[in-house]
This record gives structure tokens, sequence and C-alpha cells, in this order.
């Protein structure tokens, strides 16, 4: 079997792109993910014009962007922008960690993988 330079995974409906080799930059467009009508810097517009969430992992790199970490990224600004609420995100870039929503000081734990509400760190129910 020959030894891959790059590995996609694919489960519950997402791609997970590692790069196992030097030298190597890998482009990825997600077709799946819904148009928002917003402009964000992930969403794109192909040669074909058809609109997609585009992203590139990097050599011995995993995915710089998780399109669940894009969701909370435009709830945050709609809270900010819309409902004139105070909140903010910091997403975490391992896939087996917590993005955090900040919402009037208060933190909100979501797991990296895109599954679930984390509460406090722990898994509150489906």
């Amino acid at each position: 079997m020959p030894k891959p330079n790059v590995r996609v995974t694919l489960e519950r409906g997402r791609a997970h792109v590692d790069v196992l080799a030097p030298g190597i930059a890998v482009e990825v467009r997600d077709y799946d993910v819904k148009s928002t009508g917003e402009q964000c810097d992930r969403q794109w517009t192909d040669e074909k014009g058809r609109t997609c969430v585009r992203y590139f992992v990097p050599e011995h790199g995993k995915a710089e962007h998780v399109p669940f970490g894009a969701d909370l990224e435009r709830f945050a600004a709609d809270l900010n922008g819309c409902a004139g609420v105070s909140a903010s995100l910091e997403p975490d870039p391992s896939p087996d960690g917590l993005h955090v929503l900040t919402i009037n000081r208060v933190d909100f734990y979501f797991s990296a993988d895109g599954c679930r509400y984390d509460g406090w760190g722990k898994w509150v129910g489906d």
C-alpha cells in the first residue's frame, strides 16, 4: 500500500484533511455548505460560478477552518450587529478541542468536531 501525502476523512457529512508530507498545501472546496447570503472571508465563487466555502490546509497541518466554527462566527457577528449583544468567538484549531463563544462575558463551549454543545466543557446531551 502506498504511503499517502494527504489524508481526507469523511465523517458525519464533514471532511477532515490532514497533510502528511512536506511541501504540500491542499485547497478544500466545500460545496455542501449552504450560502448564508452574507459575505464571509471563506465563502467563494469558483470558476463555474458555484458558491462554496474555500480554505487551505498548510503542509504538516490540519484544516485551518472548520465549517461549524464559521457558523458560530456568523452567530456571534449577528448577536453583535443585529441584537446589540456583546459576543465573540475563539475557535479552536484542533478537532479535539472546544470553540468558546462568549456572550455578555459568559463562556459557552462547543465541540470543535461540530457535533455538540458542550456547556462548560462537559457533554450536555445530543
